[in-house]
């Protein structure tokens, strides 16, 4: 028997793509009554399936965002380069 699962989207940041009827989105929200975290994944139009995806602590991302901003936007040309 499966366990219920749910779960509580407190800010929805943004879309990242859309593929397959499935969006990549970056969500701040809660599952199963855990404290909210920052949390990007694949979700169905309708949010009732989430598929597998990163959940991140606020020290998390924001070492997402430094390695991002020191490593990845000072390149410029071809995005192969990277």
């Amino acid at each position: 028997m499966r366990k219920e699962f749910y779960f509580n989207i407190a800010h929805d940041i943004g879309t990242i793509s859309f593929n397959n009827g499935y969006t990549l989105e970056l969500n701040y929200g809660g599952f199963n009554g855990y404290p909210p975290k920052w949390d990007l994944r694949r979700w169905d139009r309708r949010y009732n399936r989430p598929l597998k995806g990163v959940a991140m602590t606020d020290d998390e991302i924001k070492k997402l965002y430094a390695l991002l901003t020191d490593e990845v936007m000072p390149l410029s040309g071809d995005p192969s380069d990277y």
